[in-house]
């Protein structure tokens, strides 16, 4: 399982680089935009591993670093516009399941309220909020953009663990 994390040094400054902690140790992910017609946006990526200072770790027979290769991915926006969802990590509107009411006196468990939308950061996904002026419930999101970065993330995890295997069969 990849974890983000924010306390590698050594990013490159002015470039859209998201760390996460994996099994192997640690990998960058960089993503570039392609294109966007306002239904899509298209996304170029890769990861590659990386040491705890942040220094890409090259392999011991070529001394190249260690990553997947350049792929595409593509988030649909539709979420996005109708404040569903977010392309990084914020506050969306909350869509209860069919048949659910939420109001100030009637809140899902562990939720907070106040007057007006929220002003700060939440602490974790899923986080839910109630704006008792505009009656609108708002839960705390994994941006679209982050949970693009994180699949870079796993393809080299499961890149790694794929080597791992093959070579504890002697290929």
């Amino acid at each position: 399982m990849v974890t983000p994390i924010d306390t590698i040094p050594n990013r490159p400054a002015g470039k859209r680089v998201f760390d996460f902690q994996i099994e192997q140790g640690y990998c960058r992910v960089v993503l570039t935009q392609n294109s966007n017609d306002g239904m899509n946006l298209v996304m170029s990526g890769w990861a590659y591993l990386i040491d705890a200072a942040g220094v890409p770790v090259l392999d011991d027979a070529t001394a190249a670093p260690i990553a997947t290769v350049d792929t595409t991915r593509t988030i649909h926006l539709s979420d996005v516009l109708a404040g569903t969802a977010t392309l990084l990590d914020g506050w969306a509107k909350y869509v209860p399941p069919a048949g659910t009411v939420i109001n100030a006196d009637n809140l899902p468990s562990g939720w907070a309220s106040g007057a007006g939308k929220p002003t700060t950061d939440g602490t974790a996904y899923g986080q839910g909020y109630y704006d008792t002026t505009g009656q609108v419930g708002y839960v705390w999101r994994q941006g679209a953009i982050s949970i693009t970065a994180q699949t870079y993330a796993e393809t080299l995890e499961a890149q790694l663990n794929h080597e791992t295997l093959l070579a504890n069969v002697g290929l």
